[in-house]
């Protein structure tokens, strides 16, 4: 019983700090997370605003982190390549 007390409030500090990913969900890739998102926004975003969407991602995205899993990602990495990008004076 105090183990899983305890699981609960590292998982509850983990939400707080906005680092949590359930276990089941950080075993898959964000590229496989973001095509179960986009086929969800192809029915309920304007058909240029998926276009504007789908190119973002398949052009600036995916080739970053569409093979990485998501229970990988850190807030960290994703600011160091926001910061990457902005360098190179691309923008997403």
């Amino acid at each position: 019983m105090r183990h899983a007390k305890r699981h609960v409030r590292n998982a509850q500090a983990d939400v707080d700090r906005g680092v949590y990913v359930h276990d089941k969900a950080g075993k898959i890739t964000f590229g496989e997370w973001a095509e179960h998102y986009m086929a969800l926004a192809e029915k309920r975003l304007a058909r240029t605003s998926y276009a504007r969407d789908r190119s973002y991602l398949d052009n600036h995205i995916l080739p970053r982190w569409g093979k990485v899993k998501i229970g990988r990602i850190t807030r960290v990495d994703v600011d160091r390549w926001i910061a990457e990008l902005s360098e190179d004076g691309a923008s997403v």
